[in-house]
């Protein structure tokens, strides 16, 4: 239970940075003639997109080596890999929660398809935590083997 809390903790302040640092991605870039609201929020969409593909694509090879090990993984190694896919997939949810609000307070017609495609994230973010869930349920709390 300790582990899990200083987990929990450590995954928390590692979104909290990202949060910050996107904070100051969006609000920190200098506005010229041409730059308005939409064109921030559509460039730091852009890289709020590549850093929730980054994180959701990593987490999702992770379950896949996890999955594939499960046989021969001890109790230990299995409750590190969900750890380590928990601390990728719950930064990725903050973040496409960060992108939706951005796009929705400076949305244009034309950006339309921001919106629909971090709405689209929460898919791969839920199957990869519904299949943790499966993961977990499915795989018996042993000692080592």
């Amino acid at each position: 239970m300790r582990q899990f809390l200083l987990s929990l903790i450590w995954t928390l302040v590692i979104s909290a940075c990202l949060f910050l640092l996107l904070n100051q991605i969006a609000f920190g870039v200098a506005p010229n003639k041409d730059s308005n609201a939409v064109a921030i929020a559509t460039s730091v969409t852009q890289n709020l997109l590549t850093i929730v593909a980054f994180l959701l694509g990593t987490s999702s090879f992770i379950m896949g080596l996890s999955i594939q090990n499960s046989s021969r993984l001890t109790s230990t190694m299995n409750r590190h890999f969900r750890i380590l896919i928990l601390a990728m997939v719950i930064p990725s949810v903050v973040i496409i929660i960060y992108g939706l609000v951005l796009v929705g307070s400076a949305l244009d017609l034309g950006d339309v398809h921001y919106l629909l495609l971090l709405f689209a994230l929460f898919v791969p973010a839920g199957a990869i935590l519904f299949l943790l869930n499966k993961l977990h349920t499915s795989i018996p709390e042993t000692e080592n083997k």
